[in-house]
Formats: C-alpha cells, sequence, structure tokens
C-alpha cells in the first residue's frame, strides 16, 4: 500500500495537469486518508478512483463526458449532453439547425462564429490572433474598431485567469449584451443591447417562457388564458376533450406531427429530425433534399447532382442540377470540351471564335501565319531577307537606289538573288519575280499563285472549284458543284441518269421539281415538302408557293354562312390555260375543293347552296393575302352542275381582287341564289356556257389568275 505522504506528493504533482477544482483537491485528499486508515470517506464508494470524477466548468459550459462543453454549440451536445445534431446540420443557441445563422459561419464542421469577432476563427475558420491581439472586422489588431466595444475576458470557474482583449458588439453577442461580460441566460438572445427570449416560430413569449398558445393549458389562444377543470387546450380554444388528439401527460398532442410525441406519447424524435405521419424523418430547408437520411444541395452536390444518387464522373463539377466540365486554369469549357482560347484557331479570343484561312490565334487574336522564312507585315507575308520596303523588318524601307539583301539595305544583290525594280527577289520562289522579274499572273479562281523551282503554279483554288485539266492559263477552270465529271472532286464522274449539285451526284429532276426522299416533287406545292425537303405542312394547311397556309381569304354560302377559303393559281396562273379541268386539279391537288356557286357537289367541286345561277353569279368574296390583292379571281358559277350548263360545260366571273385586304368583293344577280343589295354587286368579264376544256375569260389588268378552293 502507498505510504499517506507518498500519495499526496503524487496528488500535489496530478493536480496541475488536470486542471482540477478545489472540491476535487478534497476529494483526494479524503481518499488518501481513507486509503492509509483502510476506511471508505463520506460520500465514496468502495469505487475508489474509478467514480466518476465531478469536472468543474465556466458558467457558460457544461461538463458532458468529463469535459466541459457549450451546449449552446456544441454539435454532439446540442442543448443537453448527448443530444448530437444529425450529419450537416450545426448547434445554434442549443438546437440543431441546417445552416448558421445571420452573418456567421461554420467552423470545424460543428461550431457557428462570427469570423468578424472571434479570435479563434478571425477571418477565417482555424486563424487565431497571437497573444494580446483581438478579432476587429475579421482582422487581428491591438485595438477595436469604432463600431465595437473592448472587453477583457473574465475569469471562468475552472481557474482560467481570463483577462485576454476581446472585441465585441455588444448590441447582439451573448457573452457581452449591453455591456463586457453580461452573459444571456440559455434560452435567449441579445437584441439591440438586452438578453430577450427567442422562441421558435410555432411559439409565442409568455411570462418570460416560451409556449405554445396552440396546446398550452395555462395559455390556450393567448398569454394567460387557462383552461377551466378538465378542460385542454385544441388548436388555441378550450374544449371538454382532445378530439382528433391524444392526451399526453394533460395536454393535447397531434401525434402526427408532434416532435415530442411522434407517433406516441413520449417518444422525441432526434435533433434535425422532425415528425411527418407519426415517423420521424430527416428535415431539409428549402434548397436541400432528403438523400439516404442527408440533405443534399441537388444543384451543387457532385454525388448527387440534379437528382439524389447522380454522380458527376471524374473532371466534372455540379453547377445548376447539371455535370459540366471542369477546366484547368488557363482553359475554357467550350461546347463540353476544354479550350486555350489564347491559341486554339477554332476558338480564338473567345468560344466559337474561328480565325480566318491561313491565320493562326495567338495571344488570344487571329493573326496572319505566313511560311518559313517570311513575316507578317501589315497583313502580309514578307520576306525581310530580300524586300526592300520591309528590310530586316517590318515598315524598314531601303533608299532610292538601294536593294534589300540578306535583311540589308545594298547596291547589289548577291546571287541566286536578282535586283527587279531595286529589290532583290529570289527568281526560284518569288511570285513577284518568279523565274525572273515577271510576276505569276492571276488566273480565274485561283488569285494567289505561287512560285516554285521558277515556275508558276496556281496555288490555291477558291471554294467549289478545282484544276482538273492540270493547266495553268485557265486556273482553276472546273466547278466542282456541278460538274458531271467532277462533281465534288477532280474525276468523280456521277452515274447516268444522275447530275451533280453541291457537289453530290443527286437525281435531276424537270420542269423545276427538286428530288426528296427518292422522288421528284413540287417544294412549292407538295405539302410534305413545302418550300424544302421534309417541311410538312400541319392538318388543314396547304402548301402555296413554298409556304404551309390554312386560308387566305372568305366566301359566303347563298345561306349567309362565312366560309374561309384559299386562293390558289389557276395551273400555272395564266388564263390561257386555265380550263374547267385545270381548275378543279389546282385544288384537288392540294386536298381541296374548287368553290362554284351552282354544283352537283361532285368530280373535286364543292357548291355554296345556289338554287338559281345561270347568270353569271359567283357570291361574296374577301381577300387577306398581299399576293393576291390587284390579281383576278375565276369566280366559278356553274362547274359540275346538271342543271343550267350541264356539267360537260361551265360558265362565270372573271373579276378583279380589290388592293385594300379584307375589303368585300363579289357579284350575284338579282334574282340569283345568296343575293344581297348591301353588298358590292361589280359584274367582271362574264363568260358563257362553253366547254370544260375551253378557258375562262380574261379579266383588265391581271398578270396571275386565281381560283377559290374549300
Amino acid at each position: 500500500m502507498v505510504g499517506m505522504e507518498t500519495l499526496k506528493q503524487r496528488i500535489a504533482l496530478v493536480a496541475p495537469r488536470l486542471r482540477v477544482g478545489p472540491a476535487l483537491l478534497v476529494w483526494l485528499a479524503l481518499s488518501a486518508a481513507a486509503c492509509d486508515s483502510g476506511s471508505t470517506p463520506p460520500g465514496v464508494t468502495d469505487g475508489g478512483f474509478d467514480a466518476a470524477v465531478d469536472v468543474s466548468c465556466p458558467a457558460e459550459q457544461t461538463a458532458c463526458g468529463g469535459q466541459c462543453v457549450d451546449t449552446r454549440a456544441s454539435a454532439q451536445h446540442c442543448g443537453a449532453c448527448g443530444m448530437a445534431c444529425a450529419a450537416g446540420q450545426v448547434c445554434v443557441n442549443g438546437a440543431c439547425m441546417q445552416s448558421c445563422p445571420g452573418t456567421q459561419t461554420l467552423c470545424n464542421g460543428s461550431v457557428c462564429v462570427s469570423t468578424a469577432t472571434d479570435r479563434e476563427h478571425c477571418g477565417a475558420c482555424g486563424n487565431v490572433c497571437p497573444a494580446g491581439q483581438a478579432c476587429s472586422n475579421g482582422r487581428c489588431a491591438t485595438a477595436c474598431a469604432p463600431n465595437l466595444q473592448s472587453c477583457m475576458r473574465a475569469p471562468s470557474a475552472s481557474g482560467d485567469a481570463g483577462g485576454e482583449l476581446l472585441c465585441v458588439d455588444p448590441m447582439t453577442d451573448r457573452n457581452h449584451c449591453g455591456g463586457c461580460n453580461n452573459v444571456c441566460p440559455r434560452g435567449r438572445i441579445c437584441e439591440a443591447g438586452a438578453c430577450v427570449v427567442t422562441c421558435v416560430e410555432s411559439q409565442t413569449v409568455c411570462d418570460g417562457a416560451c409556449r405554445d398558445l396552440q396546446s398550452d393549458n395555462a395559455h390556450c389562444g393567448a398569454c394567460g388564458n387557462a383552461c377551466p377543470g378538465s378542460q385542454r387546450c385544441v388548436a388555441g380554444v378550450c374544449q371538454a376533450s382532445c378530439g382528433s388528439l391524444t392526451e399526453c401527460s394533460g395536454v393535447c398532442r397531434d401525434l402526427q406531427t408532434d416532435r415530442n410525441h411522434c407517433g406516441t406519447c413520449g417518444s422525441a424524435c432526434p435533433g434535425g429530425q422532425i415528425c411527418t405521419a407519426g415517423m420521424c424523418v430527416v428535415s431539409c430547408d428549402a434548397s436541400s433534399t432528403n438523400c439516404g437520411g442527408t440533405c443534399r444541395d441537388l444543384q451543387t452536390d457532385r454525388a448527387h447532382c440534379g437528382a439524389c444518387g447522380t454522380a458527376c464522373p471524374a473532371g466534372r463539377f455540379c453547377s445548376g442540377g447539371q455535370c459540366v466540365v471542369s477546366c484547368a486554369a488557363g482553359l475554357t469549357e467550350c461546347a463540353g470540351l476544354c479550350r486555350d482560347t489564347q491559341t486554339d484557331r477554332a476558338h480564338c479570343g473567345a468560344c466559337g471564335t474561328a480565325c480566318a484561312a491561313g491565320q493562326v490565334c495567338a495571344a488570344g487574336r487571329c493573326e496572319v501565319s505566313c511560311g518559313a522564312g517570311l513575316t507578317a507585315c501589315a497583313g502580309v507575308c514578307r520576306d525581310t531577307n530580300i524586300d526592300g520596303n520591309n528590310c530586316g523588318t517590318c515598315g524598314r524601307a531601303c533608299p532610292s537606289g538601294q536593294v534589300c539583301s540578306g535583311g540589308f539595305c545594298a547596291t547589289t544583290c548577291g546571287a541566286p538573288l536578282l535586283n527587279c525594280s531595286g529589290a532583290c527577289v529570289d527568281p526560284r520562289n518569288d511570285p513577284s519575280a518568279c523565274g525572273g522579274c515577271t510576276p505569276c499572273a492571276a488566273t480565274p479562281n485561283a488569285p494567289s499563285p505561287i512560285c516554285r523551282n521558277s515556275a508558276c503554279e496556281l496555288g490555291t483554288c477558291n471554294a467549289g472549284f478545282g484544276d482538273c485539266n492540270r493547266t495553268y492559263n485557265d486556273g482553276c477552270e472546273t466547278n466542282l458543284r456541278t460538274s458531271p465529271d467532277h462533281c465534288g472532286a477532280c474525276g468523280n464522274r456521277c452515274a447516268a441518269g444522275l447530275g451533280c449539285v453541291n457537289g453530290a451526284c443527286t437525281v435531276l429532276c424537270s420542269g423545276g421539281q427538286t428530288f426528296c426522299n427518292g422522288a421528284c416533287v413540287n417544294t412549292q406545292t407538295d405539302g410534305n415538302h413545302c418550300g424544302a425537303c421534309g417541311r410538312v405542312c400541319s392538318s388543314g394547311q396547304s402548301c402555296i408557293a413554298g409556304a404551309c397556309v390554312n386560308a387566305n381569304g372568305t366566301v359566303l354560302s347563298t345561306g349567309g354562312a362565312t366560309i374561309p377559303v384559299l386562293f390558289v393559281p389557276c395551273g400555272n396562273g395564266s388564263i390561257s390555260g386555265c380550263t374547267e379541268p385545270v381548275a378543279r386539279a389546282s385544288c384537288t391537288s392540294i386536298g381541296r375543293q374548287l368553290v362554284s356557286h351552282a354544283s352537283d357537289g361532285v368530280n373535286g367541286v364543292s357548291s355554296l347552296g345556289a338554287t338559281q345561277s345561270c347568270q353569271h353569279s359567283i357570291s361574296y368574296y374577301t381577300n387577306n393575302s398581299p399576293t393576291v390583292a390587284g390579281q383576278c379571281l375565276v369566280g366559278v358559277s356553274n362547274a359540275q352542275w346538271s342543271d343550267c350548263c350541264t356539267r360537260s360545260r361551265w360558265h362565270g366571273n372573271t373579276i378583279r381582287v380589290p388592293t385594300t385586304l379584307g375589303q368585300v368583293f363579289g357579284y350575284v344577280y338579282s334574282s340569283n341564289s345568296g343575293y344581297r343589295s348591301d353588298l358590292p354587286n361589280a359584274q367582271g368579264t362574264p363568260w358563257g356556257c362553253t366547254d370544260v376544256n375551253s378557258p375562262a375569260s380574261a379579266g383588265s389588268g391581271c398578270t396571275t389568275y386565281y381560283v377559290a378552293c374549300r
């Protein structure tokens, strides 16, 4: 057994290291005495030194598991020992929250601090101010800024001497509220320099405490309104029973939503969870989503980008809920690829800015790219070894009578150079003096000839042309876009029956038609290829002059109904070919019928309902097309009608369309069906009952003749 004096000496050595209070030293001394006498000290069990140690903590801290912690800010002991916050949450004023309030910052993954005044995290997490300095507006300094107050940290109950300089905001600091070292009690915050009770959104301050006015029997609906006798507070009203709620310890509770009584009385949800449908679930704010029990930001989380479990591949990050390319420093993301806009010819200076042929990208700008031995001078490639105007460097001109030789102005040229008009040139490769002092001549579609081995060559042909006969004088003579013998490239001959269109061998169509999907079609009238191959008109539309249209005018039936019509050229638009079969075909070819004042309604003809129509009546029309305005309408009176002219004949009235859009025009004889005295009745140029294969009468001043289709 250790002697009493030896044990006392050991206690004296250990106590400073443990930083224990006087009470513990007394306990140790009593234990030592007991050991020496073989008895147990008062209040001590037989467990001896294995019993819990009573740690002495400062007023603002609590002993949890043998350590002093601030339960107002500790994520492992939030509000009370052992109450740990959920992953991704922080502890603020003793309550678990999704993020730090106001201007505070999350440090060490669990503590919210003000980096403007916190000495341990000054300006940034982990930035500790040296001894003798305080944190003032995020900077370590020996004096506080004018908007802050200087305070000396008070000694703690644990024996910490304090005395450190602190810069605090007495209007909001809980430890210095209204003045230095004035600490707000637990459950209160500092607001305008005063400690006030802070309640969650669903509670109200009553007599200095937070109360739920919806369920508190002593404060039902309002502070101080106590329910009498055995009544209970339900939804802020005193009732004889709890109704749909459940009574838990004398209070009506909603077991579907109450965090302290979730599913059953007394079943409290852990920190960071809420009660939904009687079950504790993770509570995420509006900007987060519950993914496997953890709140995730689907807009920025690489492991859950746009949706839970959608991870971005290596080299990409999550932005706006989408995985995007993450480019290294100096590179720019262009259409999903990292580009160097300082040197990339296709993205020079900015994405999509391509340099022209013959140029390179240097420092983000397109510049002329000259071959070996040449220098770009004012956008033109020059040989500064022999150029008299750019001798040795751009812009250095040789004096009169001198030539440039080897980059120096001289009176003679060294072999094999020639003096041509005061400039030394190399006749072996200079197109301005190829083989002598005669320049290479420009030829058709080859504007930039070159000199090779003292002989002129065409150089590069213009786009779409080629030198297929290998002759210099006629230049790039072949049009590779249209030549069937050299379609797209010299020697590429199209097979029999095919022609060359835009450099590709294609079936040739006659009569203004276009080859679409294996067939020749008229893109001016074809509803499946209207204006271009594959452009399909919607249901109810027709293809007119290469455009899909619904209707461009109206006509009145004899019963007064307004009917939409489509004015289309009669055949090719000339009156000489506008016979009755051609007029009908002009409508049926686009899936419509020819409008006639009277008809049996057969063979592609639609009647307006007239029973009397033998005097050139055509009804009343309006036009909304600028193209049709000012032209002529071949108005049909009788077509495919057994009465009057019979089906083998037709007759009608060619009338001028007004230049004003929407204006009513037409003609109905006074005794014929559908006559209106309040509408215009201007007869045009009529034609009598004539054979269906005879054209209608011509109007005055018209270049195109139209018929009405419905």
